[in-house]
């Protein structure tokens, strides 16, 4: 007679030590993946935070340069009226007779 025959209960305790093992095995492979998970998680969050940051830079710089370029326009057409008032009060370049011709030139 065979030790399995004998003493059947160390055939269950032996594959139950075995499935306690694999069991194990697979909760630590378990936890060691949630947490490659949740440093990835930390990581895009933290690379979140940095570009949400750069949004905001730029929206300012974009708000600022629109507000610039408003100032200019408004310097430009107040130069321009300036530059027409001017220009209203001298005489437009045709309106300017000519001056009479010399006298012809002669061969002599």
């Amino acid at each position: 007679m065979s030790s399995l025959e004998k003493y059947p209960w160390r055939s269950f305790a032996r594959e139950g030590l075995l499935m306690c093992s694999s069991v194990q095995k697979a909760l630590f492979e378990e936890e060691d993946h949630v947490k490659k998970l949740q440093q990835k998680v930390a990581t895009l969050e933290k690379r979140n935070k940095q570009l949400r940051e750069r949004v905001k830079k730029v929206k300012r710089s974009l708000r600022q340069a629109r507000k610039n370029g408003r100032h200019l326009e408004l310097l430009n057409r107040k130069l321009s009226e300036k530059l027409a008032a001017a220009a209203g009060a001298l005489p437009h370049i045709n309106a300017l007779g000519r001056e009479p011709a010399g006298a012809p030139y002669l061969r002599g």
